[in-house]
């Protein structure tokens, strides 16, 4: 992973997403990635990815062509 983007996460970044998107801390669990965090979670509405990245990469433009894609 690129050292700027593992110096500039801390556990507060998950945290603040987990209460954005009201994900339980014992239902989520991390996966391996290449340049971004990656978490898989379940909640009662079913099973779902997590991905925590750095704008230093890709802008939102790009992040929303991946989830188009």
């Amino acid at each position: 992973m690129d050292p700027l983007i593992r110096d500039r996460y801390s556990d507060g970044i998950l945290q603040e997403a987990q209460r954005r998107y009201g994900i339980d801390p014992e239902r989520i669990k991390p996966l391996n990635g290449f340049e971004s965090y990656i978490f898989e979670f379940n909640r009662d509405d079913g099973d779902y990815i997590l991905r925590l990245g750095h704008d230093s990469r890709r802008s939102a433009d790009l992040v929303r062509g991946e989830m188009d894609f």
